[in-house]
C-alpha cells in the first residue's frame, strides 16, 4: 500500500511543478513588454528643456524627440545625429549626447519612443521602429544629410532595425551608425537569461541586429563595457564580428552597462565621430 501513496505524492509534485512552469511561461508571454520597456511618463517643462539646451521637435504639440543645435547655431552644422536611447527613463534624461555632440558641430535629435515621456501609444518593436523610420524621413526632408544614427542598449537594436527598414523602403542614406552596449539579438539575450524557457516561441519583440545590419555598407562604431552585466560582452562581440562593412570598436575595461564615460569632454566622442564622418 505504500508504493501507490508514494506514487501519488510524486505525481502531485510533478503536476505542481508543471503547472508552475506553464504559469510562469504564460506570465512571461503576457508581461514581457513590462520587462523590456521601462518608460518614465510625463511632460517636460519648457524651462527644464531650455536649461538643458533642448527644444521639442518638430513641434511641442506633436513632438517626436528633443533637438539641440551646436552652440544654438543652425549654421555650419556638420550633420544630424539621431539618438535612440535605452529602455528606461525617457529622452530628456540623455542630455549627455547633445552636450558631447553639439560641441563637435552636430545637430542632435534625441528620439522619444511611443509610450515614453508625453508621447501617446505603447512601446513595442513594430511601433517604435515604424515611428523611427518616419522620423528619419522628416529629418531628411528638413535638414538633408549627412545623417548619423546612434543607439544605446535597446536603442542599438532600434537603430539597426530602423536602418534595415529605411534601406528597404526609401532612398535615405545613413552615413554611419554608432552602437553603445548593443546585443546581437534580443532573442539570444533573453534566451541566455531565461534559459529554462522556450524564449523563441514566447518573444514578440526580437530586434535581430545581426540580420538588420547585414546589408549595411556604411561605417559602424561600437562602444562596449567590459563589466557589462546587463548585456554580456559575448552578445556585442557576436554582432561586431558579423559586421562586414568598415568598423571600429571602443572598449572600456572598468565600465559597466550604465557607467561608461559619458562626460562630454571624453576623447572617444571626437574619435568616434571622426571615424564615422571622415572629412
Amino acid at each position: 500500500m505504500e508504493v501507490p501513496a508514494i506514487f501519488n505524492s510524486i505525481l502531485r509534485v510533478l503536476l505542481f511543478v508543471v503547472s508552475a512552469y506553464f504559469l510562469l511561461a504564460f506570465a512571461l508571454f503576457v508581461f514581457q513588454r513590462n520587462l523590456i520597456y521601462l518608460p518614465t511618463r510625463g511632460e517636460i517643462s519648457d524651462r527644464t528643456l531650455s536649461i538643458n539646451g533642448l527644444t521639442h521637435w518638430p513641434a511641442k504639440n506633436n513632438y517626436r524627440g528633443y533637438l539641440a543645435h551646436p552652440n544654438n547655431n543652425t549654421n555650419n552644422v556638420r550633420g544630424t545625429v539621431i539618438v535612440f536611447h535605452g529602455n528606461a527613463g525617457n529622452a530628456s534624461d540623455r542630455r549627455y549626447y547633445s552636450d558631447a555632440l553639439t560641441a563637435l558641430g552636430y545637430r542632435v535629435l534625441i528620439i522619444e519612443y511611443p509610450g515614453y515621456g508625453a508621447r501617446r501609444g505603447s512601446p513595442g518593436e513594430q511601433e517604435i521602429v515604424s515611428d523611427g523610420v518616419a522620423t528619419l524621413g522628416i529629418v531628411r526632408e528638413q535638414y538633408g544629410g549627412p545623417i548619423f544614427i546612434l543607439g544605446e542598449s535597446l536603442g542599438a537594436g532600434v537603430a539597426a532595425a530602423v536602418l534595415a527598414q529605411t534601406k528597404q523602403n526609401s532612398n535615405i542614406e545613413i552615413a554611419g551608425i554608432a552602437l553603445l552596449t548593443p546585443w546581437d539579438s534580443l532573442t539570444n539575450l533573453a534566451g541566455s537569461i531565461y534559459w529554462f524557457m522556450p524564449v523563441r516561441w514566447l518573444l514578440r519583440d526580437r530586434y535581430e541586429s545581426v540580420d538588420n545590419l547585414r546589408e549595411f555598407s556604411g561605417r559602424v562604431a561600437m562602444i562596449t563595457a567590459a563589466q557589462d552585466r546587463v548585456i554580456p560582452n559575448i552578445h556585442s562581440e557576436r554582432l561586431f564580428e558579423s559586421i562586414g562593412s568598415q568598423k571600429r570598436r571602443w572598449h572600456f575595461e572598468k565600465s559597466g552597462h550604465n557607467d561608461w564615460p559619458s562626460h562630454p569632454q571624453a576623447d572617444w566622442w571626437r574619435e568616434m565621430m571622426d571615424f564615422l564622418d571622415p572629412k
